[in-house]
């Protein structure tokens, strides 16, 4: 926010550090150079695997689960696996998913 402050005068940073407040976040910067590190260290075509693997796998246990409808059909899904379960909001869901 500020470049420098004194009792005589004082002079704020240009847009757009000028609007940022707190601290930066060292310790969120810290834990992402340390995960990419470790990712560099596996080997992508491994890694890619185990997601789909484990991705067919919560689909395939999933779809047992009565009135849970998984959404996105395509053929290369990874990452995120979404669904509704019947009427159900999404937030009891995630509030049952976290105990």
């Amino acid at each position: 926010i500020f470049r420098t402050v004194s009792f005589e005068k004082t002079t704020f940073n240009p847009i757009p550090a000028r609007f940022e407040a707190g601290t930066p976040n060292i310790a969120g910067a810290i834990g992402l150079a340390t995960a990419i590190n470790y990712l560099q260290q596996l080997e992508i075509e491994k890694l890619q695997a185990y997601e789909e693997e484990l991705y067919a796998y919560a689909e395939q246990a999933l779809s047992t689960v009565d009135g849970l409808e998984i959404k996105g059909h395509t053929p290369k899904k990874a990452g995120a696996l979404s669904f509704t379960l019947n009427g159900t909001h999404p937030h009891d869901i995630a509030t049952l998913l976290d105990q």
